[in-house]
């Protein structure tokens, strides 16, 4: 049994084909806003191509709720929207002709964005983690986004209709009755692999010797070459679920798909070549479980080689230095990651409701997702450091960790700290104040209405100095489109101020530059 719902002039063959106006006699007429005329847990799949942006976000959450009612257990959906994003990212930078495949070409920016927004009876349009959010809050799991045209359900392969406009698609599935009275596990502990085959097994049984044992360990192999997932499939405990990918994607890609499936509450995040101490997840658990304030407990590491061997002082210090961090206010630790990473990604137990509200790991970033991530998260609620070590982290001497001291890493890293420190922009006026007082007298600032913020962002990323911050802070500045006086005159006074100390500090990384300066 299968549904298409606002199937408008695509009436899809075998279907059950639904629309406010029927094209045709075979369509059944109904308001899409109302509930859905038909028994709960009728249909196996349900379709529907760019509707849910018609309808205002209330009607939105009813929809889905109708949807989920109507699915038989184990049944799946498939929903394709307008990118918000995507609008937003082709006003930025003028793209007026992106959407000609539907004969659509604004005359201005201003048109661009308003009438993508509003025009064709719009009423709310949706980002990737919006719409996730909306699915998961009304039942579904699964949630996984799709490319136009292709599905892993046959039933959906190929199913579009539209040209390809870089549409949110989103796939996502009902639980079965087993999934909805299984009992969730308090922690779930998700583990990306990929070629860990000597240390996989280590990482596992570190987990399942815990103290605290109310978790499940979701797997996603990211296509491992050497056999990783044979070894994690050898473990016989009901509690590790393991998902291997064809090919390599990506650590976030394997990190995000591993939450996405799982079901507890919090969420630990461990690499396949390191290891939890036996009290990493009880002394955690019991931080967040009485301590609602934080959104996230962190710890030290303890650093260890290939061999497994714990290195002395000198090279725990050397490698873990960074992380022996004291407990700060929020604005403290914003401060403090404007600087550098101070937190230790597998150490973390997360509560899943962060991720539901910041979001998950940028696939975009491949050295700084988790920075990235710390940054979304402490603009959102404040965080907790035991300061203890409750995990054994793994260091190759060549240099083999994605975090490894390399040339390539570093230049990787310059340009993916950029995007991080502007993501600051975002932080609540109270916070933006508290944090700015940490580095200078704003009272001493000038004053521009409409770009007080940016200004105060490029003189913050000028009083810091590093490459990444004045080159974050030129980006933000060069963005303002603005020829009045009033912007104009202060403006251009502190881009000549950046690119003079630009100059300045380009000149000691020429080696790590990727262009010639």
């Amino acid at each position: 049994m299968k549904l298409h719902l606002a199937c408008g002039v695509n009436i899809l063959s075998g279907w059950t084909n639904v629309d406010l106006e029927p094209q045709e006699a075979s369509v059944i007429q109904h308001d899409l806003t109302e509930p859905l005329p038909f028994p709960d847990e009728t249909f196996d799949f349900i379709y529907s191509e760019y509707f849910i942006e018609h309808i205002a976000k209330e009607d939105a959450h009813a929809f889905i709720a109708q949807c989920f009612l109507k699915l038989k257990a184990g049944g799946a959906i498939r929903i394709s929207t307008p990118s918000l994003e995507r609008l937003v990212r082709q006003f930025q930078y003028g793209r007026m002709d992106s959407w000609r495949s539907v004969s659509w070409i604004p005359s201005n920016r201003a048109d661009l964005i308003n009438q993508g927004m509003t025009a064709w009876g719009h009423k709310y349009l949706y980002d990737w983690q919006a719409l996730e959010t909306l699915f998961r809050h009304h039942g579904f799991i699964s949630i996984t986004r799709k490319s136009w045209g292709s599905s892993n359900l046959g039933v959906f392969n190929g199913i579009e209709s539209r040209p390809n406009n870089g549409e949110i698609i989103l796939e996502a599935t009902k639980p079965t009755s087993a999934q909805l009275t299984t009992k969730r596990p308090k922690v779930s502990v998700v583990i990306p692999s990929y070629n860990h085959c000597d240390y996989v097994a280590a990482a596992i049984n570190s987990v399942l010797n815990q103290t605290f044992q109310d978790f499940e360990i979701i797997v996603t192999d990211d296509g491992s070459s050497d056999g990783t997932p044979d070894i994690v499939a050898t473990f016989t405990d009901p509690r590790i679920k393991l998902k291997r990918f064809e090919k390599n994607k990506g650590a976030c890609w394997a990190t995000n798909d591993a939450i996405r499936r799982a079901q507890g509450d919090y969420i630990a995040v461990l690499n396949s070549d390191d290891e939890f101490l036996p009290e990493k997840l009880q002394k955690q658990v019991a931080l967040l479980d009485s301590h609602p304030e934080f959104g996230a407990v962190f710890a030290y590491p303890e650093i260890m080689d290939e061999e497994g061997n714990v290195l002395p002082v000198e090279g725990q210090q050397r490698h873990a230095g960074i992380f022996y961090e004291s407990n700060k206010t929020q604005a403290q630790w914003l401060s403090r990651l404007l600087q550098t990473n101070c937190l230790c990604h597998p150490t973390v137990l997360i509560r899943r409701t962060c991720y539901d509200a910041v979001g998950l790991y940028s696939p975009n970033l491949r050295s700084l997702p988790d920075y990235e991530m710390w940054v979304r998260v402490l603009l959102h609620t404040n965080i907790y450091i035991i300061q203890e070590p409750l995990i054994r982290m793994r260091i190759f001497a060549s240099g083999g960790n994605e975090s490894g001291q390399r040339p390539d890493q570093f230049r990787r890293m310059y340009w993916e700290h950029i995007p991080i420190i502007k993501r600051l922009l975002a932080a609540p006026h109270d916070l933006w104040r508290e944090m700015l007082s940490h580095f200078m007298d704003v009272s001493e600032l000038p004053q521009i209405e409409n770009y007080q913020r940016e200004l105060e962002f490029s003189v913050l990323c000028t009083k810091i100095n590093g490459l990444s911050h004045l080159m974050a802070a030129m980006q933000v500045l060069s963005a303002i489109n603005d020829d009045s006086e009033e912007a104009v005159i202060p403006i251009c006074r502190i881009y000549n101020e950046l690119a003079a100390h630009l100059e300045f500090s380009i000149t000691p990384h020429k080696t790590l530059w990727p262009l010639r300066v």
